[in-house]
């Protein structure tokens, strides 16, 4: 049962693999327009925020420091009732256009966006946090890749400010390295759902979002919404944020818990486009390589796991040399470093999947998704690397 489940454990990543390692590296990369400033579109930054005091001033700054022209740059804060001092601190910078629009209620990050996107003028809209600053020539990374018509949104590529602080940050580096590299695969093979919501641009033609305001990721559903609509959607390698990860397991427990049910929930949303050939390459292969990966593989690694006990004893029932030789080396591995951490940021992002598909099966999640404190933060060092 053991060497079943091992078997059929590889078998669901060998899609993913052959995505990163092999047709990542052999299809198409999308070559980009420089773009003149006469041609340069109008650009709509939309921020939906709650309760974000002590990261809104820092934020707004930054947005208002991009390389783009500011007769074609808007800002849009869409604050969502917030308790705070939120949205006081934002009318602060009307005088420099940045326009406040306040929700009676707090309705989620998918109203607030669909709220500020209908409300705003750009042929490209972006939508981003308060805990991400941008690289100063993201917006015009973005707008550039977008001039490929047959791209309808665009996620930039995250930069940690802290990936080596201690253990914690370096697994989710290790993981983040991973995950990057599939997203920037599945963009060269044809589409990838994997979007930051701290950096996402759109056309408009994307627009509305059939999506519902609590179920799944907006981010992820964007790509999805892009898809549908006839568009790619891709990762944008030189279109730059800077973030924070959090130096908890406690904060990051939390947030990938959150990230993996919301990424579930997106592909169970979606499930009509899997091996679907009206979704060319994302429907027939990309999307049901990740429904193995996220969905499926957690439950089999589970029985795996509850297995493996059982498979030493009987190996050792058979031949003990062979089981050392087993033990140590899988000891071994432990001991260097680099591997170490990889390993247990794959363990712990597999018990994160299956505890965001038991929320989702049994005991449901919230309607709002909690700030995780770890990442509530600017420091002065990651406004310096964004300006230098």
């Amino acid at each position: 049962m053991f060497l079943a489940m091992s078997v059929l454990a590889i078998c669901l990543y060998i899609p993913e693999i052959l995505i990163v390692f092999y047709f990542g590296r052999r299809q198409r990369a999308d070559a980009k327009t420089r773009l003149g400033t006469s041609s340069l579109p109008m650009v709509s930054i939309v921020l939906p925020v709650y309760n974000e005091e002590k990261l809104i001033k820092p934020k707004i700054s930054n947005m208002l420091q991009v390389n783009y022209p500011k007769e074609l740059l808007e800002i849009i804060v869409v604050d969502g009732n917030s308790r705070d001092r939120t949205a006081d601190i934002v009318r602060e910078f009307e005088k420099d256009g940045v326009r406040l629009i306040v929700q009676k209620d707090r309705e989620g990050v998918t109203e607030a966006m669909k709220k500020g996107v209908s409300l705003s003028k750009g042929e490209i809209v972006v939508m981003s946090d308060a805990e991400a600053l941008f690289d100063l020539d993201s917006i015009r990374h973005l707008v550039e890749t977008l001039d490929d018509p047959s791209i309808g949104a665009v996620s930039g590529r995250q930069v940690l400010i802290n990936p080596t602080s201690n253990v914690v940050t370096k697994m989710e580096m290790a993981y983040s390295s991973f995950h990057e590299k599939m997203a920037r695969a599945e963009s060269r093979v044809y589409s990838t759902f994997h979007f930051k919501g701290e950096l996402v641009a759109l056309r408009r033609d994307v627009f509305p979002f059939n999506m519902p305001p609590t179920k799944g990721s907006l981010d992820i559903g964007i790509a999805f919404e892009a898809v549908r609509k006839g568009f790619r959607a891709i990762l944008a390698d030189d279109a730059v944020f800077h973030d924070i990860s959090p130096n908890r397991l406690k904060d990051r427990n939390r947030q990938k818990m959150q990230r993996g049910t919301l990424l579930q929930e997106n592909i169970l949303q979606n499930h009509d486009m899997l091996f679907n050939p009206a979704f060319k390459a994302f429907g027939k292969f990309i999307l049901p390589s990740n429904l193995f990966v996220y969905i499926i593989f957690p439950v089999v690694f589970l029985a795996g796991l509850i297995l493996l006990p059982f498979a030493l004893i009987d190996l050792y029932s058979y031949s003990p040399l062979v089981t050392y030789i087993i033990l140590i080396g899988t000891l071994m591995l432990l001991l260097t470093k680099r591997i170490m951490v990889f390993i247990f940021a794959f363990f712990h992002s597999q018990f994160m999947l299956l505890m965001g598909l038991i929320r989702i099966g049994i005991t449901g999640k919230p309607k709002y998704m909690k700030q995780v404190e770890g990442t509530r933060k600017i420091t002065d060092r990651s406004i310096d690397l964004v300006y230098d």
